[in-house]
């Protein structure tokens, strides 16, 4: 597969990462091999588990179609920054493929949600929700985590954009 170019790198820095890590490059590159463009992302949610091994998972939305990819590095805290370093002792931690699937936007069945904030009032800028289900023709779903907790406002306009591009394939 093609490595992506510099306008691709940085729609991939800008949209598969969270707001304090960037991702391994063992993170991204099975997102290029499901999304070999991503400038036409139109929103995506990548979070982080860095506990134990560091378990990297996105959701990623272009206008026709929406990829999963979760993967983990067997390494506490593992990000771009640490691979670099890991990169000059020649043992890089092994990289486990969980989840590595596209499906077309038009495939989505149905979106629910586990919950719905109530801490809103009318002058409130958003209202909390729990995980997403997205459900596709077939039957088979997905869990897209909530952001019921999340007090992060670009991870909250992240979501809200992801939800957005989501509900939007169903109108269709």
């Amino acid at each position: 597969m093609r490595i992506p170019d510099k306008d691709q790198w940085a729609a991939l820095q800008e949209h598969v990462g969270t707001g304090s890590y960037y991702a391994p490059l063992g993170f991204y590159l099975p997102v290029v091999a499901l999304v070999p463009d991503p400038t036409r992302i139109a929103a995506a949610v990548t979070t982080v588990d860095m506990n134990g091994p560091t378990v990297w998972t996105s959701y990623i939305a272009t206008d026709r179609a929406f990829a999963h990819v979760s993967a983990s590095f067997d390494a506490e805290l593992f990000d771009a920054a640490l691979e670099d370093e890991q990169f000059y002792r020649h043992n890089p931690p092994e990289v486990k493929l969980l989840q590595a699937w596209v499906r077309p936007m038009s495939s989505i069945s149905s979106i629910s949600f586990s919950s719905i904030g109530r801490r809103a009032t009318p002058r409130s800028e958003f209202f909390p929700v729990g995980a997403a289900k997205v459900t596709f023709v077939g039957g088979d779903s997905v869990e897209i985590p909530g952001h019921a907790n999340n007090y992060d406002e670009s991870a909250r306009e992240q979501l809200d954009a992801l939800h957005s591009v989501l509900r939007g394939a169903i109108d269709k």
